[in-house]
């Protein structure tokens, strides 16, 4: 089963935080629902929020929609870099870059290099 969790900078500090999104009258809060305990969360700014992809780059980081990232293809060539945002695409349902499968293989690296959210 995939895992689905989200990402949002704190409206307070700046911080990122990660875990499971709550949206009510137009604000967000990313909380962590690990123990039955324990069910604060932290109010984040809606327009940084970014759903976890499912992949992680090669530096074993978690891929979130809003990252910008290297994507490498190793041709007989040589290697040929792209870089752009990840992104939803509703007409292929499912997470993409530049329009592009977010998929890697063994001929191909993914790299986090930074997010639209400095």
């Amino acid at each position: 089963m995939r895992e689905i969790k989200f990402r949002g900078k704190r409206v307070d500090n700046g911080e990122w935080v990660y875990g499971s999104l709550v949206l009510f009258d137009g604000s967000a809060l990313i909380a962590n629902l690990s123990s039955p305990n324990n069910c604060t969360g932290k109010p984040v700014n809606p327009k940084t929020v970014g759903q976890y992809i499912g992949l992680k780059d090669k530096n074993r980081e978690e891929i979130y929609e809003g990252d910008i990232v290297k994507f490498n293809v190793n041709l007989e060539g040589g290697k040929k870099e792209r870089f752009g945002l990840v992104e939803w695409d509703n007409n292929l349902s499912c997470f993409t870059f530049d329009n592009l499968f977010m998929e890697p293989t063994p001929r191909r690296t993914i790299e986090i290099i930074g997010n639209i959210h400095v």
